[in-house]
Formats: C-alpha cells, sequence, structure tokens
C-alpha cells in the first residue's frame, strides 16, 4: 500500500490527484526499470528512441547469456493501443 508522507496534505482537485498518480507511477517505472538493467538487461526501443509511437523493451544480453528474455512495460502516459 502507498500512503502519503506524514503531514503532507491530499490533492485539492481532480488535476492535482491526476498530477499526483502520474508523478507516483512514473517514480514505479523509473525504479522497476532501474532495477531490470541492473539485472543485465539491456533496453531497446521499438521502432527506435526518436519515433513519435514507441515502446521500450528490456532484453537479455545474448553475448552472455543463452536464453533470451524479453520484458514489454507500458509507459506512464502511454496508452497500450494506437488512437
Amino acid at each position: 500500500m502507498i500512503c502519503r508522507k506524514a503531514g503532507l496534505e491530499a490533492p485539492c482537485s481532480a488535476e492535482e490527484e491526476d498530477a499526483e498518480y502520474k508523478s507516483v507511477l512514473k517514480a514505479l517505472t523509473v525504479h522497476v526499470q532501474t532495477r531490470i538493467v541492473a539485472l543485465g538487461l539491456v533496453e531497446h526501443w521499438i521502432p527506435d528512441e526518436a519515433a513519435s509511437a514507441r515502446c521500450n523493451i528490456f532484453i537479455s544480453n545474448l553475448t552472455v547469456c543463452t536464453k533470451l528474455l524479453i520484458i514489454l512495460q507500458n509507459q506512464v502516459e502511454h496508452s497500450s493501443q494506437l488512437t
């Protein structure tokens, strides 16, 4: 369970609540991706990092691994489908 720090007030509007929610998700995403990279997986972008519609994936380093592992993770503020 995620709790707000003691002394911090709850959001006063829907916009503030949405901003807080996105901030928590972004921090969690960065933490998880940092841990994935620390485990030795390599980040790649599909189709590439410069494309407007893109997704990052993490794959095992095939120069040192004998098995392929691919992790797909939806990004904050991105939908999982094309709109």
